[in-house]
Parts: C-alpha cells; sequence; structure tokens
C-alpha cells in the first residue's frame, strides 16, 4: 500500500520538469525492436569484415610483413598472422627471422598452389573462406604447411560432402596423404558401392591405385553386376568372346604399358586383346621374359612371337605368370570358384593365360568336391558347417556375388551359369523383389543349369538394392531360406516410390557350406609353388660364375693350407 501511494508524487514531479512518465512498456519494445533486427546488427558486422578483407588483406594497406611463396608477394600484418601456429611460433620467437619485414615461404608440397594458399591466408582476415571444389586439396595442402588445424578440419568436411564420380580418386589420395581417415573413410565407401560402375572408364582405371584396388577386392560384399566375371572381365553388348575384355587385365595394362595414353575404352581393347596373346604366347613358349625391354630385345630376324610383342617392348618381366606373382594380391580378392561356374569362363581363364594351370585345377577340384558335398547333403560333415553354424564372416567370404542393373520395372532374369545345380529365377514388381528355385517351370524357354531336383535346399542369402549413386535403398542382411522344388521367397516388400528410377540389384547367396579353401588361400598356395620351382630358374644365369667363384675360394684355401703345412714342416726339420 505504502508504494502504490509514491506513484502519483512522482508523476507530480516529471510533470514539474517538463517531462511526461514514459508508456508503459515503450522501453522494453524499444530494446526489443534492437535486439529483433538482426539485418543491422549483421549488415554491420559483414561489412566490418569485408572491409578488414579488403582494405588489409587484399589491398595490404599499413602492411608491416611480406611473404613471398610460389611466385607471389602478400602484404600483409604480424597481428593477424599469429593466428596461426606456423607465424605465431616464427614471429614471437628468438629467431633471426622474426624481425624481418620480408619472409619467404619454401614450401615442399606441390599440392600448395597460390590459389590454395591465398585463400589460406585470406581466412585470417576474414569470418569465413569458400571451399570451391577445385581448390580444396589445395586449401587442405596449404592448412597442413600452416598448422591451421581449423580450416584443416573445415576443408575435410567440405571434402567428405563434395565426393562424386570425379573426386573420390583425388580425394582418396588426399586423405591417405595428410592422414585425414575420415576423409579415407568416405570416399573409399563411395568406391566401395560404385566400383562395378566406375571402372568401366579408361580414366578412371587409369588413376585408380593399386593399394585401394586391392582392399576393394579384399571386401567380401563388394557389389558386382551379373556375377564374379564382372570383376574378371568386361561384357559389352552381345555376349562373344571378341567383345569381352578383362578389367583387371585393363587395370593392369594401362599400368604395366605406358604405350596407350587415350581414353577410349574400344581403342584400348584392341591393344589389350595383343596384351593377351603375347601373355599366352609367352606361357605356352615358356619364354624367359613375356615383355623384353628395349636393350635386352633380340637382334635377330622377328618371328611370330616378337611379332605379337611389338607393341611391348616398354615394360620387362622376368617369367611366364610373373604378372600373376606381381598381382596375386588382385586375383587373392577374386571368387575364384565363382568364375568357373561355366565351360566358357573355364575356356577363358585358360585361354587369357595369366593365371597358372595348377591354381586352374586347384580351384576346379575344390569346387567339385562341394558340389558333391551338396548333392550328398553331407554340409554339415567333417570340416564343414550347416546353414545354421555359418558365421556371416564366412558367409561374405564364401558366397556367389551375382548382380544386375536395372532402369524399368517388372523385371524378371535369372544368372545363368551352374550355381551348384541351383536355379533361381529372379521377379521385381513396384511393390516386392522374390527369388524362386526353378526346377521344371522354365526349362523349356531356355537353357538352363537346374540339376538339384532334391526335394528341399537350403540356401543363405542377403541381397542390397543400390541407388544409381551407390545409395543403399535395401538390405535384407543374411537370410536362410528352404526351398521346395519351384518355390517362391518373398525378399523385400517396397512402400510406394521407394524404388528410384535407375537402381541395381545385388545379391549374395550361399548354396552350400563354404569352402575349406577360399581363394585367397589357393593363391596362396600357388604363389609359394611358383616361387620353389623358380628359384633355380632365377638363379640359372649366375649359376657357372658362382660355380667359379666358389672354385677359386677353394683353390686359395688349399693354397694357403698347403703352405701353411710346408712352414710347419720346415719349422719341424729345423
Amino acid at each position: 500500500m505504502g508504494n502504490t501511494s509514491s506513484v502519483p508524487e512522482e508523476e507530480e514531479e516529471l510533470k514539474k520538469r517538463g517531462k511526461g512518465r514514459p508508456k508503459k512498456g515503450a522501453i522494453g519494445k524499444r530494446k526489443r525492436n534492437e535486439s529483433n533486427d538482426p539485418k543491422s546488427a549483421k549488415k554491420a558486422k559483414l561489412e566490418t569484415a569485408k572491409y578488414v578483407y579488403d582494405k588489409l588483406f587484399v589491398e595490404g594497406q599499413d602492411s608491416d610483413i611480406s611473404i613471398k611463396a610460389l611466385g607471389y608477394r602478400w602484404k600483409l600484418h604480424r597481428f593477424y598472422l599469429k593466428q596461426c601456429d606456423y607465424f605465431s611460433v616464427l614471429l614471437d620467437g628468438e629467431w633471426k627471422d622474426s624481425k624481418i619485414a620480408e619472409y619467404t615461404l619454401e614450401i615442399p608440397d606441390e599440392h600448395v598452389t597460390k590459389d590454395g594458399l591465398h585463400s589460406v591466408l585470406g581466412a585470417l582476415y576474414d569470418n569465413e573462406i569458400v571451399f570451391e571444389v577445385d581448390k580444396l586439396r589445395s586449401i587442405i595442402a596449404a592448412a597442413s604447411f600452416l598448422q591451421m588445424t581449423e580450416i584443416f578440419d573445415k576443408a575435410a568436411e567440405a571434402m567428405i560432402n563434395s565426393i562424386d564420380d570425379t573426386t573420390v580418386l583425388e580425394f582418396l589420395e588426399c586423405g591417405y596423404k595428410y592422414e585425414i581417415d575420415e576423409v579415407t573413410s568416405s570416399a573409399f565407401e563411395y568406391l566401395r558401392w560404385n566400383l562395378w560402375r566406375l571402372w568401366k572408364g579408361v580414366p578412371f582405371l587409369r588413376s585408380l591405385p593399386k593399394e585401394a584396388l586391392v582392399r576393394l577386392l579384399a571386401c567380401h560384399d563388394l557389389p558386382v553386376i551379373e556375377g564374379e566375371m564382372d570383376l574378371y572381365k568386361a561384357i559389352r553388348g552381345v555376349r562373344r568372346r571378341e567383345d569381352s575384355v578383362n578389367h583387371l587385365f585393363q587395370w593392369i595394362f594401362l599400368h604395366e604399358s605406358d604405350l596407350y595414353s587415350g581414353d577410349d575404352l574400344k581403342e584400348m581393347e584392341t591393344e589389350v586383346n595383343k596384351y593377351l596373346k603375347m601373355i599366352k604366347s609367352a606361357s605356352e613358349n615358356d619364354v624367359d621374359s613375356i615383355v623384353s625391354t628395349p636393350s635386352s630385345r633380340p637382334s635377330s630376324a622377328a618371328s611370330s612371337y616378337d611379332e605379337v610383342n611389338e607393341p611391348f617392348y616398354s615394360t620387362s618381366a622376368k617369367q611366364p605368370y610373373s604378372l600373376f606373382l606381381k598381382y596375386s594380391q588382385l586375383f587373392a580378392g577374386l571368387r575364384l570358384h565363382s568364375l568357373c561356374c561355366s565351360t566358357t569362363q573355364i575356356k577363358i581363364i585358360q585361354e587369357d593365360g595369366l593365371l597358372p594351370p595348377s591354381l586352374i585345377d586347384a580351384v576346379l577340384a575344390d569346387r567339385y568336391i562341394a558340389q558333391l558335398a551338396i548333392d550328398e547333403n553331407r554340409a554339415g560333415d567333417g570340416h564343414r558347417q550347416s546353414m545354421e553354424e555359418l558365421t556371416e564372416e564366412n558367409f561374405l567370404l564364401s558366397c556367389t556375388r551375382l548382380g544386375r542393373a536395372l532402369d524399368e520395372i517388372p523385371k524378371c532374369w535369372r544368372w545363368t551359369g551352374s550355381h551348384f545345380g541351383v536355379d533361381l529365377l529372379m521377379n521385381i514388381q513396384s511393390t516386392m523383389l522374390t527369388m524362386k528355385r526353378n526346377v521344371f517351370t522354365q526349362q523349356q524357354q531356355q537353357p538352363t543349369y537346374s540339376m538339384n531336383v532334391r526335394s528341399r535346399i537350403t540356401i543363405a542369402y542377403r541381397a542390397i538394392i543400390l541407388a544409381e549413386n551407390g545409395t543403399i535403398v535395401k538390405d535384407t542382411k543374411r537370410t536362410t531360406a528352404n526351398l521346395d522344388r519351384d518355390t517362391v521367397v518373398v525378399i523385400s516388400r517396397f512402400k510406394p516410390g521407394e524404388l528410384p528410377p535407375k537402381f541395381s540389384i545385388h545379391l549374395y547367396v550361399m548354396f552350400g557350406s563354404p569352402s575349406t579353401n577360399p581363394s585367397f588361400i589357393l593363391v596362396r598356395n600357388a604363389v609359394n609353388q611358383m616361387k620353389k620351382m623358380m628359384k633355380p630358374r632365377l638363379e640359372m644365369d649366375n649359376v657357372s660364375l658362382i660355380d667359379n667363384e666358389e672354385e677359386q675360394e677353394e683353390e686359395e684355401d688349399n693354397r694357403s693350407i698347403d703352405s701353411e703345412k710346408s712352414a710347419d714342416s720346415d719349422e719341424s726339420l729345423v
């Protein structure tokens, strides 16, 4: 009550002074208007940053130090440069160069460009930096050199968000070089889900490093198109031998020979086919070198073998199957058992002459034993696991990888080849994807490899649907199914609009227990066997020299022994 009586007195006092009482809420309203008007505050802030950037960095007003690098000179300020750890240590320390007015940067990293360095130095004067995709690598390099951690991290984030077909290899290399695990992982994952379509381009194959390819082929769930032969060869148009060329041969050819610099796949196929003939000829003739160097090229009249080898005298390889030895890590990543699911594929592998016959024989023998185990329904016997005991690792390591790219639905198809006597008929609609064990109903339409007519078989499978850019639309994870004859199984159901216009389906399926000898074990055994067999041959040219040296050493030892004996006898006589 006492407080309310003072209000009129205050109003009277204000009237006497000629000032009216402020309206209720007026002050609060004015404050709210000022605080809720971000336009003026933001504008003032941006103009200030822009003024500092333009006047001090771009124009170099009141500069007290100059930085020279890469043929360019920046007029800068010590105060701003000290934000960077590199210059902070340089300018604040008791160094000879800490007081000089012009400093020259010696940059050992070839990826640091003038534009990248300009962007990083300019960020010291501004509160933002623009990450253009084509400059990201140079910005990363410059930020790493100048130890500007914040810009380095922001550029790495921008790099991850900018990974696509054109940048993935560049960013992968950048991640490795500057040890940016997030960039390396993101780029590798992009390659993993898109390799099946990316390596149909010659520039991509030429730029793909061996380390990345080895790691990709080692991925158990690497998507393929059609089948495992997609990783071994590319199939264009109709399926004829002359229209196919090996993916790995393409890659090996581009990395072994510098005679082809074009980007046309059709032109390169002609050169690769010559390369294949040369390798096959070397294997059949058991020559000392698959490809001769210019200095070792025979001076005698050209033979038929020399004519085949004519375009390939730039690269040396010392033994038949030396390319297999050199790139054994790549072949260890293939499912060699899945390459031998038809007589045509087996013939192609044998004619190529890249894999040693002993390895092909071992694969065929192991596959035949697996076929017998399935037919005899003895999957759980001995060292073989039943489907119930199957681990995720063993499933992914030994499963058959299949794939199909689609741009329309509905669609019905099958993957040809003898998949251990099981013929799978696939069907996709707008609402579901189904799989049928075809035994009797579809035999009349085309030749089939269905030989297993057991009343029931058990398979394990996993289906992945990828969008055109490699994004996973659906992943069923590993599932076990009991298939009676002509049984249809629903693999997945789709919501309306869930399937993109273009997509690919990748099926990982195991028809029996995993093989006791996966491909990498068979490849390792073949490599060890070949090394043992080739060791005497590799040393053959030096045998006579070694023998002569040993004989000379023995003669010298005998002489020294004889001289010592004669000296001893002389002493005894004395």
